[in-house]
Order: C-alpha cells, then sequence, then structure tokens
C-alpha cells in the first residue's frame, strides 16, 4: 500500500523536533489525555511547540514547522526541506 509523500514529511517533522528539543513533539499516551484532546494537540501542529533549543537556529525551526504543517497541502516534502537546508 502506498502512502502519501506528505505523510513522510510528517514523520521526519517529528524525528527532528525530538532530535534537537530531546523531548517528543506529541506525547498524549504519556499525559493519559482523552481522545478528543488528543486530537486537539494533532490539530495544532507546529504552531504551539516550544523550540527551547532552536531559538537561534531559524533556519531548522522553520523547515521543522514546515514538515509539521497540519494541512498535508502546505506541508513541507522531504526535498523541499533537504533543499532548504543545504
Amino acid at each position: 500500500i502506498l502512502h502519501p509523500e506528505k505523510l513522510d514529511s510528517w514523520s521526519l517533522g517529528l524525528m527532528l523536533y525530538h532530535l534537537c528539543e530531546c523531548e517528543p513533539a506529541f506525547f498524549p499516551r504519556l499525559m493519559k489525555v482523552k481522545d478528543t484532546e488528543k486530537a486537539m494537540i494533532a490539530e495544532k501542529g507546529a504552531r504551539d511547540l516550544s523550540y527551547k533549543n532552536l531559538k537561534e537556529n531559524d533556519l531548522l525551526r522553520n523547515v521543522i514547522k514546515g514538515l509539521l504543517d497540519v494541512d498535508p497541502e502546505k506541508r513541507m516534502s522531504p526535498s523541499d526541506a533537504l533543499d532548504a537546508i543545504n
């Protein structure tokens, strides 16, 4: 089964965020929140994430935000992310 490229973008954004911030972007299972709250966390995307370790790195922060855009049409592709950091 094929999956959309933008799903890879989301996964890449989650991994980069976790590596840079030393914490997961979204951790509803650890917080034991209700399903509706899980959906609200996912809908917010990168807007409400803290970027404590990336305050000085606008480029990487913006790439991660682009990869975690909740709108797949606006979400940065993996190749666009690579182009942005090169």
